[in-house]
């Protein structure tokens, strides 16, 4: 009976892990939209040059060039 119980608890706990994964991904895909999103504005404002966004984001030069409006 012990192992039957060990095994359930073990179980709810691999459970819950993978929720607080699942969450801690989804703020940071949120976070890093926030970021991308705040890049294109500042883009169109000409406030972040193409090279800028380029080297601070990881991007290509032609995803930044696509934001124009």
């Amino acid at each position: 009976m012990k192992g039957y119980i060990d095994e359930t608890l073990l179980n709810e706990v691999d459970g819950m892990t993978d929720l607080l994964y699942e969450k801690q991904g989804s703020y940071l895909q949120g976070k890093g939209d926030g970021i991308l999103e705040s890049a294109k504005i500042l883009f169109n404002a000409g406030k972040l040059t193409v090279e800028d966004a380029v080297a601070l984001l990881h991007i290509s030069k032609e995803e930044v060039l696509s934001w124009k409006r």
